[in-house]
């Protein structure tokens, strides 16, 4: 079963990378993204300071996923930028109740 740096090193072409290389790597580092399991749903929380929101996504695969964050990268203000991972959608509302996230508003883009 391939990882998720393993899928995005296959999934991208060089000039995404190299576009997004500094933002990938940090990416990457967190420790979650080793767990992903792209059999199972993957849940991510996502900020737009602009419009004062918190998005929670559901996504059903790696390439799901990869194309959220592409599309943040490309049009931050709509889709927000990419925050966190989380294991369910009980512990992304859980976090969205807590410090920095409690005066944005919630909008789960799941369904």
């Amino acid at each position: 079963m391939k990882n998720f740096s393993e899928f995005i090193n296959e999934a991208l072409d060089e000039s995404k990378k190299k576009k997004y290389q500094k933002e990938l790597d940090e990416l990457l580092k967190q420790d979650h993204f080793k767990d992903l399991d792209p059999n199972k749903e993957i849940w991510s929380l996502w900020r737009n300071l602009k419009k004062k929101e918190m998005y929670l996504y559901k996504t059903e695969s790696y390439e799901a996923l990869l194309q959220l964050w592409l599309n943040s990268k490309e049009d931050p203000n709509e889709n927000g930028r990419y925050c966190s991972f989380q294991a369910s959608k009980n512990s992304a509302y859980s976090v969205c109740d807590g410090k920095p996230f409690k005066n944005l508003k919630l909008i789960d883009k799941s369904e």
